[in-house]
């Protein structure tokens, strides 16, 4: 195994902290036996080894006590989790990248109370980058283009039905804010949602609650 090889191990070792503080909450691994898992990965298959077991195992997602947004990949330097509040309920949007030798990928892990409970939380490729120049910046981009498409899906998924009476009926209560920054009804926590859009969208949900109005 040549030192390209050693040097990509190096690197995805040298990101997993002694102290973070947090479960494992998927999984029955501390760090050091992360570590070791990983290194007799790279030993038995080199680098396929290696990112084979990574893929295995949803490349160690953590949680971190009670922070929030809370959700971290053990093995990445960069990471980004979302909080999406949908009445009462959240789902956690994980974003990572994954640095190989000759390219960087980004994953998506998705992951709720309800699939921690009956289901299995998996990690998906979004894209594939082979140039690393201004990877912070392309991952941040990236991240917020995404969560903007689900967040217009998750509005529009909310407002079917007259749901725009919800919105009004929930930020009277202090459960929901035109801002989309705080309440359980419907928040967004972890990504700076453009101003012009949230102001829209609050346009959006009046409206919708206004010609229901007049339906009734």
């Amino acid at each position: 195994m040549d030192n390209s090889d050693e040097t990509f191990l190096k690197k995805i070792i040298s990101n997993i902290s002694d102290s973070w503080g947090g479960d494992l909450m998927e999984y029955d691994y501390d760090e050091d036996e992360v570590k070791k898992l990983l290194t007799d990965s790279f030993k038995k298959g080199g680098n396929e080894g290696l990112i084979k077991e990574l893929e295995n195992h949803n490349f160690f997602i953590v949680f971190q006590g009670d922070d929030l947004p809370s959700n971290y990949s053990l093995v990445s330097e960069y990471n980004k989790c979302v909080l999406v509040w949908k009445n009462q309920e959240i789902e956690d949007y994980t974003f990572f990248v994954m640095e190989y030798p000759d390219e960087f990928k980004i994953y998506l892990h998705k992951t709720s109370s309800s699939i921690r409970l009956y289901g299995e939380s998996i990690s998906e490729s979004i894209t594939k980058l082979e140039s690393k120049k201004d990877i912070e910046k392309a991952f941040r981009e990236i991240v917020t283009d995404y969560m903007i498409d689900i967040f217009w899906y998750e509005l529009d998924y909310a407002l079917e039905d007259g749901g725009g009476h919800n919105f009004m009926r929930e930020e009277s209560e202090g459960e929901f804010s035109k801002d989309f920054d705080m309440g359980a009804f419907f928040n967004f926590d972890g990504v700076e949602i453009p101003q012009h859009i949230k102001d829209e969208a609050y346009k959006k949900i009046l409206k919708n609650a206004e010609e229901n109005n007049e339906e009734d």
